[in-house]
């Protein structure tokens, strides 16, 4: 399974993003987007999470997808060119 190979940088990836994601929504809510009331701000709260949880489909599949395609072995490392 590529679950145990691509855990740590899923779960990395996600951490990060989910950081800057709050980041962002506090700086908007609480400047541009201040005067919304509560039922407005959940609205675009809940946007956003959807949003950013269909944005992270596409990388986090491609680190399983990558990680199921080394069959267990490491990445190798790109050659510099000389």
């Amino acid at each position: 399974s590529s679950a145990p190979l691509a855990a740590p940088a899923v779960a990395s990836l996600r951490e990060e993003s989910a950081y800057l994601l709050e980041r962002e929504l506090s700086g908007l809510l609480g400047g541009r987007l201040a005067h919304l009331d509560d039922r407005d701000r959940r609205v675009v709260e809940r946007w956003a999470r959807a949003t950013f949880g269909r944005l992270m489909h596409l990388p986090v599949s491609a680190l399983k997808r990558m990680a199921a395609d080394t069959n267990g072995h490491e990445l190798a490392e790109p050659e510099t060119p000389s």
